[in-house]
């Protein structure tokens, strides 16, 4: 990647908005797919402020830049970003960072201010949430306060880079064997769903889901075994577009639709926009129909998760035994040794590719929840806390996602190593044990994993972030939920694959989950 020019770059944007007469803008990390992982090249978040995590968003002000990130990235926007021009804002545990950008879009936006967004790179459902926040605020008029919509990211622009360029993979079909249901099955699954709430178009946007349905996968996104692409299912048959303009005909020319459905977490307000100028009876979701049946897996993806779980497991203790070997023969390793060499074992084991960056941190950096840098320089000592966390996609296109915190070498442990060790140890086996009924939510497994940290952690050491996630075709997948939000009291279903992975941390002394 070239070398970005940040304050260059954010000069050129604040001219922009003084051309346009925006008094604020803001900047999201995702793509027009609404990517967890965007690549860093076209992620914009990132090539104006330098934090290169998953997730949190940015408001660019005239004055100010605002990074919004949670608790896994507390310590790792610190480290990367300029705070001469960037301000961290951590947001905790009771609410996302989202919703804290917004609410400090209300806070900053006074009588008459202008906002700009990027309409092919909000979700429905946040562009919702942000006009309540602001109150009403009309879109592309001049009343109290005006959010202004740009479909094209003019930052990306700025950076010389082009926005929706369609690079196509070959696609692979899932065995049988691994689906355990044909598209057909899903699609009879998705039709009874559309009959039985009176459906005549159901829009499907979310690519996990898109992938699932055809049980296609692809490799042209990071950290993905998704394909891009939209897809649609009209009276009864499935449409699936590959290129956007494709898409768009098939909206412009499909006449006599009664009416459309669409869950906006999934859908970007772009193609909410595309929508509304062709079809007059368009209503929400509120929740994923697809999402719910993509939760449940079958005996077949049960038992391929068993396996490559297995393959990961053993990568994860064929890492550590490299390191430890290493060590005791006095050779040098570092960070980035050690990262390079996960790779190189999941690539051995069948790998694909990778479900994400691994974490591969030692000593200090083990409290960077998320450390995705890991340092050529930093070599790893004996007796240093090592955290691994790791997954790969195999045959089935299916995310692995595994944690583990090892002591490197022979060398005697710190008493707080042991403590911190116990603490975690405890609150995952609490949790791992957690006895499931039918009424179980992932919000009572996060809070009893909680009580059991909080009572053992030694002083200061925080666990900042979600107990753990639900994993599928995108190493984090929802439904199921396993955290402290409203979200996650949902009953948890026979068939849900999730994690349990706790953590305490401390930024002086190291982490471990």
């Amino acid at each position: 990647m070239e070398i970005i020019n940040r304050i260059q770059l954010l000069e050129k944007f604040l001219s922009f908005m003084k051309k346009e007469g925006l008094d604020m803008f803001v900047v999201s990390a995702t793509d027009e797919y609404l990517s967890e992982y965007n690549r860093l090249e076209a992620n914009s978040r990132y090539l104006l402020t330098g934090f290169s995590g998953s997730t949190g968003d940015a408001v660019v002000t005239h004055e100010r830049v605002f990074l919004f990130v949670d608790g896994r990235y507390h310590l790792q926007a610190d480290m990367e970003v300029n705070h001469d021009y960037v301000e961290v804002v951590k947001v905790g545990m009771d609410k996302s960072p989202q919703t804290a950008m917004f609410e400090k879009l209300a806070e900053l936006s006074g009588e008459g201010a202008k906002i700009g967004i990027v309409s092919s790179k909000m979700s429905c459902s946040a562009y919702k949430e942000l006009m309540q926040k602001l109150g009403g605020a009309c879109s592309n008029t001049d009343e109290v306060r005006t959010v202004v919509e740009y479909e094209h990211d003019p930052l990306l622009v700025m950076a010389g880079i082009e926005q929706g360029v369609q690079t196509q993979s070959n696609i692979r079909e899932v065995p049988l064997n691994i689906a355990g249901k044909t598209t057909k099955e899903k699609l009879n699954e998705v039709n009874a769903f559309c009959a039985e709430n009176g459906i005549d178009m159901l829009l499907i946007t979310s690519l996990p889901e898109i992938a699932w349905l055809t049980n296609l996968r692809g490799e042209e996104i990071a950290y993905s075994s998704c394909y891009k692409a939209k897809a649609a299912v009209f009276r009864e048959q499935l449409h699936v577009f590959r290129d956007e303009n494709e898409f768009e005909k098939f909206i412009c020319e499909t006449e006599n639709v009664l009416n459309v459905y669409y869950y906006p977490a999934s859908t970007t307000l772009a193609t909410l926009r595309k929508l509304e100028r062709q079809f007059k009876n368009i209503i929400e979701l509120k929740e994923s129909p697809i999402a719910r049946m993509k939760a449940i897996k079958t005996p077949e993806e049960l038992e391929h998760y068993r396996e490559i779980f297995l393959k990961t497991d053993i990568v994860v203790h064929r890492t550590f035994t490299w390191l430890n070997q290493s060590l005791e023969h006095g050779l040098k390793v570092s960070e980035k040794a050690f990262s390079d060499k996960v790779k190189m074992l999941f690539a051995e084991e069948g790998a694909t590719g990778l479900s994400f960056e691994p974490i591969a941190a030692s000593g200090k950096n083990t409290a960077v929840i998320h450390y995705t840098t890991p340092d050529e320089n930093q070599l790893i000592e004996a007796g240093e806390l090592v955290l691994l966390d790791c997954g790969g996609y195999f045959e089935g296109g299916y995310a692995t996602d595994q944690t583990r915190t090892f002591l490197a070498g022979s060398s005697g442990v710190q008493d707080w190593q042991k403590k911190v060790y116990t603490a975690v140890l405890k609150g995952f086996l609490r949790g791992l044990n957690f006895e499931i009924t039918e009424n179980t939510t992932g919000f009572d497994i996060d809070a009893a994993v909680r009580e059991v940290l909080n009572a053992n952690k030694p002083e200061g050491f925080e666990f900042s972030h979600s107990t753990g996630h639900g994993v599928g075709i995108m190493v984090h997948e929802t439904p199921p939920r396993i955290s402290s939000s409203e979200a996650s009291k949902a009953p948890l279903k026979p068939g849900m694959v999730f994690s349990i992975e706790p953590g305490l941390y401390n930024e002086k002394l190291g982490g471990e989950r």
